[in-house]
């Protein structure tokens, strides 16, 4: 599937997974038991306003009105529930979190790729 001005969601996720990966370990060498999820959110895109709001809550982010960082995983595990790879990114309790899930909203679709943050199993790959 294409998106607006003619951009793939895997060139997407290419381009900005490497920083999201980063933002996503740095977070987690602070907070080992933190579960993040990385969002980019398109313009004009119909994602929920708790993920924007959500983005402000994450130091490093950068300024209001970010479209790309962090989240507490739990804004978007609803997503990551409902798809047929639900266990993929998940963990028990007591282990580290070495899957990245991103979502990547655009217009009123919703794409999902998981990628490694560290010593995670299997590659990165999207849905």
């Amino acid at each position: 599937m294409t998106l607006p001005g003619s951009i793939e969601p895997s060139e997407l996720f290419r381009v900005h997974g490497p920083d999201l990966v980063r933002a996503a370990h740095t977070l987690l060498a602070r907070d080992g038991s933190a579960r993040v999820a990385g969002v980019i959110l398109t313009p004009g895109c119909t994602a929920p306003p708790s993920l924007r709001a959500a983005l402000l809550e994450v130091p490093g982010n950068g300024p209001p009105g970010r479209t790309i960082g962090i989240v507490a995983r739990r804004h978007v595990e609803p997503l990551l529930r409902s798809g047929s790879q639900s266990d993929y990114w998940m963990e028990q309790g007591w282990q580290p979190q070495t899957v990245l899930p991103v979502a990547l909203f655009a217009g009123a679709s919703c794409h999902l790729a998981f990628l490694t943050i560290r010593g995670g199993p299997g590659s990165d790959h999207e849905r």
